[in-house]
């Protein structure tokens, strides 16, 4: 997925945003896990992008094809894989 950057929006405790993790990990996809209480700011402009307020939810965002700047997102790199 070159350009391609995979946000996931999750929340502690939650079984099923574990789960979607843990298939993301074993299928060698990187993403970006944001909890959505650490980065409630970040969670509330992709609930008025989408209308979807439930977790786990996840975003793409293809880097080459947008001028803006992606959201508090790259200064701390989360990527989880095997």
């Amino acid at each position: 997925m070159d350009n391609k950057l995979v946000i996931v929006y999750t929340m502690k405790g939650c079984p099923h945003c574990t789960d979607f993790k843990d298939l993301l990990v074993q299928n060698n996809i990187e993403f970006y896990d944001r909890d959505i209480n650490e980065y409630s700011d970040e969670f509330d402009m992709f609930v008025e992008l989408t209308g979807q307020d439930y977790v786990p939810a996840f975003m793409l965002v293809d880097e080459s094809e947008s001028d803006e700047p992606i959201p508090m997102l790259l200064h701390q790199k989360k990527i989880l894989t095997n």
